[in-house]
């Protein structure tokens, strides 16, 4: 009889155990600068390309590459348009972007490695890390996790074509 008690507490806690899916693990997340970025506007990258840029792009993602490859991607609603240009370190929390002899440079902002995991960089034109205050210096890049180029141009685009809520009436 006792043992029959101990397993209806056990299935019982079992069935309650919210977290408990079935022994899935949560996928693995990265935070090695190697990845997929979702940039959230694109006056630097403009200024870096200085006009070589003819699209009427919507957004921007960008593909960090080993060993020392980007591809920034310019979004538009029927187009895209990819750009090759190259990354270095240049010490720890600092990186460098050149394309045809101009720079960028993206710096460490926000990190969090714990649950709801997330990692955003700054992208400025300077060459030492702007204050956060200075808004007008650098722009966020976010990095998406377990994600693709083609995931981000999709959703950047879903973005794009979503109509803009207007607001309350006044």
């Amino acid at each position: 009889m006792k043992k029959i008690i101990y397993c209806l507490l056990i299935l019982g806690f079992l069935i309650s155990c919210k977290e408990c899916k079935s022994g899935q693990k949560e996928p693995e997340v990265s935070f090695e600068m190697e990845g997929v970025y979702s940039v959230h506007e694109g006056r630097i990258f403009k200024d870096l390309t200085k006009g070589d840029l003819s699209l009427d792009y919507g957004g921007i993602c960008l593909e960090i590459q080993k060993p020392d490859a980007a591809v920034v991607r310019f979004v538009g609603l029927k187009e895209i348009k990819d750009i090759s240009m190259k990354w270095s370190k240049v010490e720890e929390g600092k990186h460098k972007i050149e394309y045809h002899g101009n720079e960028a440079f993206l710096y460490d902002y926000e990190i969090w490695k714990g649950k709801g995991p997330y990692m955003i960089l700054m992208l400025s034109l300077q060459n030492s890390k702007p204050s956060n205050d200075d808004t007008k210096q650098y722009t966020s890049v976010t990095k998406q996790f377990n994600s693709a180029l083609d995931d981000c141009t999709s959703y950047t685009r879903e973005e794009m074509s979503q109509e803009s809520d207007p607001g309350p009436d006044n």
